[in-house]
């Protein structure tokens, strides 16, 4: 299958999630997936081509847990410095930095500057459906840990007070 024709196939696998509200992990199994995604139009899709896409697809789309470690992976790697993984509604910049037990955490750009108390990364923000944040997909976070962008943050991040 054409590089081409797998992404737009893989798309087109998980807007059929994101519009059913379903989760891609919690098929268990690429078989129990294939049985509920036969209930999809998947237009001229043979169906070796649409089980290639969900074999990778179980690999590369993210749960909120195996998002954080991957940030963990490059933050580690890069200390003293806060990775770029979203922009929030106001088009605001989000980071992602260890605090002092090598936690991550989230941080918007004006309270990196403002000296603000770091959050935990919640599960509100993250869509299970498409393996992204927000209205993003498994597809940007791999972008931002594939080619991070960072900002030094100049401090040591405390570990946050428990909601």
């Amino acid at each position: 299958m054409q590089a081409d024709m797998k992404a737009t196939l893989k798309a087109k696998i998980i807007d059929c999630l994101s519009e059913a509200s379903g989760v891609l992990h919690n098929f268990m199994t690429v078989e129990k997936f294939i049985l509920w995604l036969q209930l999809v139009d998947m237009g001229n899709a043979e169906p070796e081509e649409i089980l290639e896409c969900v074999r990778e697809l179980w690999g590369e789309v993210y749960s909120l847990s195996s998002c954080l470690e991957a940030y963990e992976h490059v933050l580690v790697k890069n200390p003293g410095q806060a990775m770029l993984v979203d922009v929030d509604e106001d088009g605001d910049p989000i980071y992602a930095a260890l605090d002092v037990d090598g936690d991550v955490v989230r941080l918007t750009q004006s309270e990196i500057e403002s000296e603000c108390e770091a959050q935990y990364f919640g599960f509100q923000y993250f869509n299970d459906s498409t393996g992204g944040w927000g209205e993003g997909t498994y597809l940007d976070v791999q972008k931002s840990v594939d080619s991070p962008q960072f900002m030094t943050l100049g401090r040591t991040i405390p570990v946050p007070d428990p909601c």
